[in-house]
């Protein structure tokens, strides 16, 4: 399980897809927000709007 406490106060987020990437990272889509946040495997998450 990843915890990411900032997303989980926001009450219309929907997770859509999440994806294990082959450096040891996520990619986390969020339908609601349309934005897609980008996890590596040290830990620093990155949000990219679409």
């Amino acid at each position: 399980m990843i915890k990411i406490s900032f997303l989980r106060g926001e009450g219309r987020l929907q997770m859509k897809t999440v994806r294990k990437l082959a450096d040891g990272g996520y990619i986390i889509s969020a339908c609601a927000q349309n934005k897609i946040y980008i996890l590596n495997a040290k830990g620093a998450l990155r949000e990219l709007s679409i």
